[in-house]
């Protein structure tokens, strides 16, 4: 049903446009949405080039299905960034984020702003109060509001006012709930915004939590998309099983870790937060520039990067699968990662084929199924493994190897974990050591969370926490 591999980037999708290869690819495929596959990019934030993104796609099989979808925050204004995207030959829907009007507060009416020159870029596929419908694959998207911060306050109202007529955030929800209003019954509905809906959660480390005050916590989720949900919820209006946004980034502020990156609500609604930042790694080329090297971007190779997306599987008209990728498959959760050219199933078959014959004609049931050996973090500094995957039938593969499982191993004569003769006499105020933690309830996996844990003479102290997973 879902396979929550977490943490992700502010959202856009990416849709229609002249008759390129996505629109061949659609008549080709012809899926019937039957089975759609969507990328997903947060929160871009100038790390993006036409060709290297365009190329990493591709080996994601994205051209085969139908669209890409961004959360925006391409830059400060950064109009080049935007025309790229808007040149991707991918059907794609878009919604513009706060750094996208980070200094225009108003439009001018004697030249054209860069807010202006932005939405000119992209169109009809900018998304923001409106739906877009893509009848061959059954799927549409509705737009939220642009422009957020986040938080109760609306964000460039002058800009909301003079374009879309919104000046405060009941107008701003039922604009939302007006576009969705309509929607094909046998369509699959995404809600796109920048930020994500109040209700999630007030923890730093929740989808929506306020991270970056030294005394972190508090819902930072936009008001009006939450009331937007309700409205269409109610009376069964509008099915809304994917919510798709960004803008709240995975690494939290002063080294508090990792976000959570999906929610999914009692009524079985996926909130997925797709704002991966940094979202290129390992920028490095002969003059070893880096990441931070913005100037760079542009004409690094590809064989030095990494780019980060989130991808959503839909089948018969549900999620089935939403997994953070690389863009290798090395980074799979049993992909072999050792070799200099990476990738293969490494996984043992004998396993599977056991699995298969218990679940043949409901045998046994399997809800989940605990292994290691294949190390989370990947061989020549290439990043994590995906640490869990959950099956269409909603089994859940869950791979427990985090190694090296101590961490800080230092003590007085500054002997480290490398240093394996020093752990027996290793005083445990100076590790801290890590366990995967599944918790069961009402016969079924509630929630599954890596967590790292501190021991000393006197207490114990939960140091980190990563979800994995959690209904």
């Amino acid at each position: 049903m879902l396979s929550a591999y977490l943490h992700a980037p502010s959202v856009f999708y990416f849709f229609d446009k002249l008759l390129p290869r996505w629109k061949r690819n659609l008549s080709r495929t012809s899926m019937a949405a039957s089975s759609v596959r969507i990328a997903i990019v947060g929160d871009i934030h100038d790390f993006w080039n036409l060709e290297e993104d365009s190329r990493a796609l591709e080996f994601l099989k994205v051209p085969f299905s139908p669209f890409f979808l961004s959360i925006s925050d391409f830059g400060d204004e950064n109009v080049e960034v935007v025309q790229s995207v808007a040149n991707l030959e991918f059907a794609k829907a878009v919604i513009l984020g706060n750094h996208d009007s980070w200094f225009t507060k108003q439009f001018s009416g004697r030249e054209k702003d860069k807010v202006q020159l932005q939405l000119e870029c992209l169109g009809k596929e900018h998304a923001a109060y409106k739906r877009l419908d893509f009848p061959m694959i059954k799927v549409s998207v509705v737009g939220g509001r642009p422009f957020s911060s986040g938080g109760k306050p609306l964000s460039r109202k002058s800009l909301l006012s003079a374009r879309y007529g919104i000046k405060d955030m009941d107008e701003s929800a039922k604009r939302i709930q007006k576009a969705a209003l309509g929607t094909p019954e046998d369509h699959f509905l995404i809600l796109l915004a920048h930020n994500g809906p109040t209700g999630l959660g007030s923890d730093l480390s929740d989808i929506c939590g306020k991270d970056w005050e030294f005394v972190g916590g508090g819902d930072h989720g936009d008001p009006d998309l939450e009331h937007a949900i309700s409205l269409l919820k109610e009376n069964n209006q509008v099915s809304i099983p994917l919510v798709v946004f960004g803008h709240m980034h995975k690494e939290l502020a002063f080294g508090n870790g990792f976000r959570k990156m999906i929610v999914v609500g009692t009524d079985n609604t996926i909130y997925l937060n797709g704002a991966v930042v940094p979202r290129v790694k390992r920028l490095v080329d002969e003059d070893n520039r880096n990441f931070d090297d913005k100037s760079a971007l542009s004409s690094l190779e590809t064989k030095s990067t990494t780019r980060a997306f989130t991808l959503v599987e839909i089948s018969e008209g549900r999620v089935a699968k939403i997994a953070e990728s690389l863009g290798s498959d090395l980074s799979d959760i049993c992909g072999k990662d050792w070799e200099f050219v990476g990738g293969g199933d490494h996984g043992d078959p004998d396993l599977e084929h056991a699995i298969s014959l218990l679940k043949e004609n409901n045998q046994v049931s399997i809800p989940l199924v605990v292994f290691g050996h294949m190390h989370k973090e990947l061989a020549f500094g290439n990043g994590f493994r995906k640490m869990i995957v959950v099956g269409t039938d909603n089994t859940i593969y869950l791979n427990g190897a985090v190694v090296p499982r101590v961490k800080r191993l230092v003590d007085e004569d500054n002997r480290n974990f490398d240093d394996k003769s020093a752990l027996s006499s290793l005083e445990t105020k100076s590790t801290t050591r890590a366990f995967t933690l599944v918790e069961i309830s009402e016969g079924r996996v509630a929630k599954i969370a890596e967590s790292w844990v501190s021991v000393e003479k006197d207490r114990t102290t939960l140091e980190e926490e990563h979800i994995l997973f959690e209904l």
